[in-house]
C-alpha cells in the first residue's frame, strides 16, 4: 500500500558501501528486520501516524534507487510506505512476520523501507524492514527511538540526507586492506567467476526460519566479568559459542564468522549522522579441542581489533569505488560477498542500556538485526543487550538445524569457566 507519489527529486548518489548492498541485492536480495516492543495505549491510527512522522524526518525511509547507464546509482524521493497494521491476536508470534518479511523483496519503483505493526490496547510489536543500502543495524535503532518519540507526541524535525562514508580524497588508491576481500579476489574476472558459482539459494523459493532466545542481565554481567578476566569480550564469546555450535551441527573443523564492524565511533560520528556505517570482518574459529573457550574468545577479540580501524574502512571504500564503477556489472558485488566464504553472521549491536520512557510510551525490548544474505547455508544471529535482557534472534535457511539453544547454554556455561 502506498501514498501518492511525493516527487522524484534526486537526493544524492550512493556511497561505496551502499552501492555494494544495492548491486548485491539486485541478484540476491539482502534486507534486514528490526523489532521493537512498545508499551503504550494507542490506536492503529496513532501507529500509522508515527511511521509517517519518521518517514518525514528521515529522507532515506521514503527513498528509492534510480540506476542509469554510465551514472552512479542515485537515491530519489519515492512514495512513502503505508504501514500494515494488525491485531496482535492475528499472529501466534511476531517472528512469523519477520520470516515473511525476509522472504519478501522490495518493489522496483517503491521505497526501501517497510513497517508492520502488531498491536492491542496495551502496546505493540513493530517490525521494521530496511533495504541494506539505506541503513544498518545502528541506524535502525535511531529510527526505533524516533517512533517512540512520535507516539509520545513529540514533533520530529526533518533531517538532511545523511552523507555516506566514502573515500577521504580522490588521490591514488592505497592497497586494499583484507577487511572485506583479499587481494586476489579483487580481479574482476575472478569476481564474476565467483558470482557464477552455485553459492546462493533461490530467493523466490526460499524458506526462512526465525527463532529467539534471551539471557537475563544477571547472567550477562557474569559473562562480562568472565570475559574481562580472560582478556576478551561478550561479543567474542557470542561469536565463539555460535561458531562451535554451528561446527557441531555442520561437522566442520572451522567456522568462518562475519562480524559487522561499526565505523562511526572510529570516525567520531553519531549513529544519526550516517545511515550505512558498518563493514565486515571475517575471522575463522577453529574447533581444535586443545583450545579452550576463553582462549578462542581472546584470540577472536584480538583479530577483530586489528580490523577495527579508520584506515581499514578508508581503504575498503576506495577499493569498492574502484570496482563498483558507474554502469558496472552487478555480479561484481555478488563476487565480492561470495568470495568471503563465510558460514555465519553475528551482528551484535552492543549494550544499549535500560529501557526507554518517553512520556507514557515505553520502549521495552529490541530484537535484531535479523537478516539473510542468501548464501546456501548462511546463518545469521542478531544480538542486542537492552533493558532487562540480552536478546538473540536467529535467522537461518529452513533446511538447516537451529543452533540457538546450544549457543545460549554455552554462554551460560562460559560464566563459570
Amino acid at each position: 500500500m502506498y501514498h501518492d507519489r511525493i516527487g522524484t527529486t534526486d537526493f544524492r548518489v550512493l556511497g561505496p558501501q551502499e552501492r555494494l548492498m544495492y548491486y548485491y541485492s539486485m541478484r540476491h536480495p539482502r534486507h534486514f528486520c528490526m523489532v521493537a516492543r512498545i508499551s503504550a495505549r494507542r490506536t492503529a491510527r496513532d501507529y500509522s501516524s508515527a511511521i509517517s512522522a519518521i518517514q518525514a524526518k528521515h529522507p532515506l525511509l521514503r527513498a528509492g534507487i534510480r540506476s542509469r547507464e554510465g551514472v552512479q546509482p542515485t537515491f530519489y524521493s519515492a512514495r512513502p510506505w503505508e504501514p500494515e497494521v494488525f491485531a496482535r491476536s492475528s499472529f501466534q508470534h511476531w517472528s512469523e512476520v519477520v520470516q515473511a518479511e525476509l522472504k519478501r523483496d522490495f518493489e522496483r519503483d517503491g521505497p526501501l523501507f517497510r513497517a508492520t505493526i502488531l498491536f492491542d490496547e496495551s502496546g505493540a510489536e513493530i517490525v521494521l524492514t530496511f533495504h541494506h543500502a539505506i541503513a544498518d543495524g545502528m541506524a535502525a535503532i535511531t529510527v526505533v527511538e524516533d517512533i517512540a518519540k512520535a507516539l509520545a507526541g513529540e514533533v520530529l524535525q526533518s533531517t538532511a540526507v545523511p552523507s555516506p562514508i566514502g573515500p577521504v580524497d580522490s588521490g591514488q588508491y592505497a592497497e586494499p586492506a583484507p577487511l572485506l576481500t583479499n587481494r586476489p579476489a579483487l580481479d574482476n574476472r575472478k569476481l564474476l567467476a565467483i558470482a557464477g558459482m552455485p553459492l546462493w539459494r533461490d530467493f523466490h523459493t526460499d524458506e526462512v526460519a526465525v527463532k529467539t532466545a534471551a539471557l537475563n542481565r544477571s547472567i550477562v554481567e557474569e559473562l562480562r566479568k568472565a570475559a574481562r578476566e580472560n582478556r576478551s569480550s561478550v561479543n567474542s564469546a557470542v561469536c565463539v559459542a555460535a561458531a562451535l555450535s554451528a561446527a557441531q551441527v555442520e561437522h566442520k573443523d572451522e567456522i568462518r564468522v562475519l562480524s559487522a564492524i561499526d565505523l562511526r565511533p572510529l570516525l567520531g560520528l553519531g549513529r544519526d549522522e550516517c545511515s550505512m556505517g558498518a563493514v565486515a570482518g571475517i575471522i575463522g574459529i577453529s574447533t581444535d579441542h586443545r583450545i579452550g573457550f576463553w582462549e578462542r574468545a581472546s584470540l577472536h577479540m584480538e583479530k577483530l581489533k586489528q580490523l577495527r580501524s579508520p584506515e581499514n574502512g578508508r581503504q575498503l571504500n576506495e577499493a569498492l569505488d574502484r570496482i563498483l564503477t558507474p554502469g558496472c556489472d552487478p555480479d561484481l558485488a555478488s563476487g565480492l560477498l561470495g568470495g568471503l566464504n563465510y558460514d555465519l553472521v553475528v551482528s551484535n549491536l552492543g549494550d544499549l542500556g535500560k529501557d526507554r520512557q518517553v512520556g507514557d510510551v515505553r520502549l521495552e525490548a529490541l530484537w535484531g538485526p535479523a537478516g539473510q544474505g542468501r548464501l546456501l547455508d548462511e546463518r545469521f544471529l542478531g544480538v542486542i543487550t537492552f533493558g532487562s535482557e540480552m536478546r538473540v534472534i536467529e535467522a537461518r535457511p529452513f533446511h538447516r538445524l537451529s543452533i540457538l539453544d546450544e549457543v545460549i547454554l554455552m554462554l551460560i556455561d562460559a560464566c563459570s569457566l
